[in-house]
């Protein structure tokens, strides 16, 4: 499978607005702010949507994250939870810890 690409000390976290984002996924690329990658956590997380991205072919990634959080957004009227509660989110989220235990599609299925 494909690796991910880490940029470190990168300012396009930044560009997340209204976020206090660490860390950024664009495809195989996981730009991350100044002294944020050694947390595993947080690159176990990227390391995951870096897995979307290729099972959704990239573009699937690039629509549905958007619209899904869009959906959110009509639906709870507020941005935070609108990405919350985005299913890319919510699969990153629950399988930062423990990331072999993610399954093919998994944010299809609800984690």
């Amino acid at each position: 499978m494909f690796s991910p690409i880490v940029v470190k000390n990168s300012w396009v976290p930044k560009l997340s607005i209204g976020t206090k984002a660490r860390a950024i996924t664009i495809g195989l690329f996981i730009f991350v702010a100044t002294g944020y990658d050694k947390y595993e956590l947080l690159m176990n997380h990227e390391s995951i949507h870096v897995k979307q991205w290729v099972e959704t072919l990239f573009i699937g990634f690039l629509l549905l994250y958007p619209l899904l959080f869009l959906v959110n957004l009509v639906r709870y009227r507020d941005t935070r939870v609108a990405y919350l509660l985005n299913p890319f989110e919510v699969e990153a989220r629950v399988h930062a810890s423990r990331p072999e235990m993610r399954k093919f599609y998994g944010w299809l299925r609800g984690r």
